[in-house]
């Protein structure tokens, strides 16, 4: 349980840098939209996610102390969350992924490339962390639901509590995102713009 709070520290500064850096371009990238606009868009997913599991652990580590979460309950609530946040990051994570690679095509620096590498590294991780996670988590999780629809009452409990702590950190999550996103949004200096020679 320890070991998990450092790794939570770090997705939450990684959610906040991606956060700010998508509010630095979030004006820019309406007017530009198209393909930027995507970029953008799933760069604030990303953060969001990152938000939404370092809530939903403080949530479960308060309530499971608490004793308000029983180990039946963690036994839904973890592959939910598990679920809820993984795909989005898998379906972002490849566009982010796909820029990283085009701009590194276009403008071949080390920083690019050291960018592409790991985005590269991480999707990797990502996609064989989802091939052997979502399986199970998928079962776990329709077991519990039809394990409910029969009217155990532990699994209905566990549902609910599985639900309401999702909504709470997907919600705390998208807010905490928003709030950075808004407070960078237009900060970001433009170059100046290069005088025209008028024509005698």
């Amino acid at each position: 349980m320890l070991l998990m709070i450092p790794i939570l520290l770090l997705n939450v500064g990684i959610s906040f840098w991606n956060a700010r850096v998508c509010g630095l371009v979030w004006d820019e990238s309406k007017v530009l939209g198209d393909w930027i606009r995507v970029v953008v868009i799933s760069g604030a997913v990303q953060a969001a996610c990152g938000f939404t599991m370092a809530i939903a652990f403080a949530l479960v580590a308060v309530l499971a102390g608490a004793g308000a979460l029983t180990p039946r309950d963690l036994e839904f609530v973890v592959p939910l969350l598990y679920l809820a946040v993984g795909i989005p990051l898998i379906g972002t994570g490849l566009i982010i992924l796909m820029h990283s690679w085009i701009e590194f095509f276009r403008n071949k620096t080390l920083v690019n490339a050291g960018v592409a590498v790991y985005n590269t590294i991480a999707m990797a991780h990502n996609i064989s962390d989802a091939v052997n996670g979502f399986g199970p988590a998928l079962k776990e999780v329709f077991k519990t639901i039809g394990g409910a629809a029969d009217g155990d009452d532990n699994d209905a409990k566990a549902v609910v509590m599985g639900i309401v702590i999702l909504l709470v950190a997907l919600g705390g999550g998208y807010l905490l995102t928003m709030a950075i996103i808004k407070h960078y949004a237009g900060k970001l200096p433009l170059p100046e713009r290069q005088s025209v020679p008028q024509s005698g």
